[in-house]
C-alpha cells in the first residue's frame, strides 16, 4: 500500500468515528426518550448520580435551557467495544414528570464489529433502580 492510500484509508476510518462534538451537538430529538413520574432536580441529580457507575468518564454537565440539563460522556475502549460516546438530556415537562433522553455513538461505527452497550437501557435500568 503506498503513502496515498494509507492516508486515504486514515481519513475513511477518522470520518467514521464519532466525536464528543459530534454527539453533542446531534438534534436534541434524536435518541430514546422515557418520561418518569419524578420532579426535575430529583431526575438531574439521580443521572448525575447514575452515569459514574455506568463506569462513564470525562462527565460534562451543561444547562440548556431554564428546565434542562445535559450531559456528555465517554466510555472507553473494552474487549468488547472501541468505546462509546453518550449523551443524556434531562428535561422537565411539568411539574412532576421529566423526560430523559439517551442518544450514544460508537467512535468507530462503520464497519467495525463491537458488542457495546446499550447505552439507552444501561441509563435507564440504573435510572428506574435510583428512583426505588
Amino acid at each position: 500500500m503506498n503513502k496515498f492510500h494509507m492516508t486515504l484509508a486514515a481519513v475513511v476510518l477518522l470520518s467514521a468515528c464519532a466525536s464528543v462534538d459530534s454527539v453533542r451537538d446531534a438534534p436534541e430529538n434524536k435518541g430514546e426518550v422515557r418520561i418518569f413520574d419524578e420532579n426535575y432536580e430529583r431526575m438531574v441529580s439521580i443521572v448525575a448520580t447514575t452515569l459514574p457507575l455506568l463506569e462513564l468518564e470525562n462527565i460534562d454537565r451543561q444547562s440548556s435551557g431554564p428546565r434542562t440539563t445535559v450531559f456528555l460522556a465517554t466510555h472507553g475502549a473494552t474487549l468488547a467495544s472501541w468505546g462509546e460516546v453518550v449523551r443524556v438530556i434531562v428535561t422537565e415537562t411539568d411539574v412532576a414528570k421529566t423526560s430523559v433522553r439517551v442518544y450514544w455513538r460508537s467512535m468507530f461505527r462503520n464497519g467495525v464489529i463491537t458488542s457495546a452497550p446499550n447505552w439507552p437501557e444501561e441509563v435507564f435500568t440504573d435510572v428506574e433502580e435510583e428512583l426505588r
